[in-house]
């Protein structure tokens, strides 16, 4: 019987682990193409006060666009970590969610903002 017990609660321990690790990656991997969306946006600024190459600036707008999206994507596959680990430990909902959600949705205005400077900058795209 106490085998049993002790057995239970090391696969509980290492499903809980594994739980918040799968949470802190999904974290890190949405953040890390969020800061990148903001880098593309923000070296296309500086490219076009610059006055950098039109295909350079192209590229950094194609680029923003394609990561935008995917910041996207982690950023909800987060949220939904984060609301299985509420589910099965009661706690870090309030925060993880806070943290998806301004994720997602500064994602999205981000995705928003390089689509209209691509349409603006080439019309034929």
């Amino acid at each position: 019987m106490l085998i049993h017990n002790v057995q239970k609660k090391s696969s509980q321990a290492v499903s809980g682990d594994l739980l918040s690790f799968y949470v802190a990656s999904l974290s890190a991997i949405s953040l890390f193409f969020w800061l990148l969306t903001v880098l593309l946006i923000g070296l296309y600024a500086l490219g076009n006060f610059q006055s950098f190459l039109d295909e350079t600036l192209l590229s950094l707008l194609r680029g923003a666009r394609v990561t935008a999206p995917l910041s996207m994507l982690f950023a909800i596959w987060f949220q939904l970590g984060v609301l299985v680990r509420a589910v099965f430990r009661r706690r870090g909902l309030i925060s993880g969610s806070l943290v998806a959600i301004f994720i997602g949705g500064a994602s999205a205005v981000a995705a928003l903002v390089a689509s209209f400077l691509l349409i603006l900058f080439l019309p034929g795209v």
